[in-house]
């Protein structure tokens, strides 16, 4: 029978000490009963530092939000059909517009209503990205560098103002507009999106979502 208190052997070798505390338990664990003991702490506390690291952010992070799509399937102003969830405005028809998520409003303000039913210009503040025929970003509040582009709503008249677009979204919306020659030259504003002049030669593509409506 072992000592109490000393070393534990193996084969000729001396592994480690006996536990004094294993005199309370009647008999001296072997060998093979430490190894299970010392395994079974390992794991635990292996596992126990793994979750630490998940928490406290010592794994790697996961990966940030998307922004709006740097390409998009390349298009044309013809093809964006009613089947699609696309509709026509305007006198020309060329400006057309779909809501890709409805928006609930911000019941924290109060605020259910789009911009047009104020009877002000409200400030409005939105993320955007404008797409060409070949799909290409070409402008929107990455290449500006902005987390939102906020602005005054339908005092310029531009682009964004037409029937369609921004003025007649809810908060939390998400919607696409997009536009042809006819509307660019008909344009009060003077064809500008954004705070961008666009030519009239192409069609645009806009993916737009309203983050916040304040009527003052």
């Amino acid at each position: 029978m072992g000592v109490v208190g000393g070393p534990c052997v193996r084969g000729g070798a001396t592994t480690r000490a006996v536990p004094p505390t294993s005199r309370r338990w009647g008999k001296v664990p072997s060998c093979r009963s430490l190894d299970r003991v010392s395994l079974t702490r390992r794991t635990l506390l292996g596992g126990l530092l793994g979750t630490v690291g998940t928490e406290f952010g010592a794994t790697t992070p996961p990966p940030a939000a998307r922004a709006e799509e740097a390409t998009i399937p390349a298009w044309d102003l013809d093809g964006l059909a009613p089947s699609d969830g696309w509709r026509s405005s305007g006198p020309s028809g060329d400006f057309k517009y779909r809501v890709l998520r409805r928006g609930e409003g911000d019941s924290a303000a109060g605020i259910f209503d789009p911009p047009e039913a104020f009877k002000t210009f409200p400030f409005v503040a939105v993320t955007f990205a404008v797409y060409n025929e070949q799909g290409q970003r070409i402008h929107g509040t990455d290449e500006l560098g902005k987390a939102e582009w906020a602005y005054q709503v339908g005092i310029r008249q531009a682009l964004e103002d037409e029937v369609g677009g921004v003025n007649q979204m809810i908060v939390g919306e998400r919607r696409q507009f997009a536009f042809g020659p006819d509307t660019v030259i008909e344009n009060v504003g003077g064809g500008k999106l954004f705070g961008k002049k666009v030519g009239a030669q192409t069609p645009l593509l806009v993916d737009v979502t309203l983050l916040s409506l304040r009527p003052y």
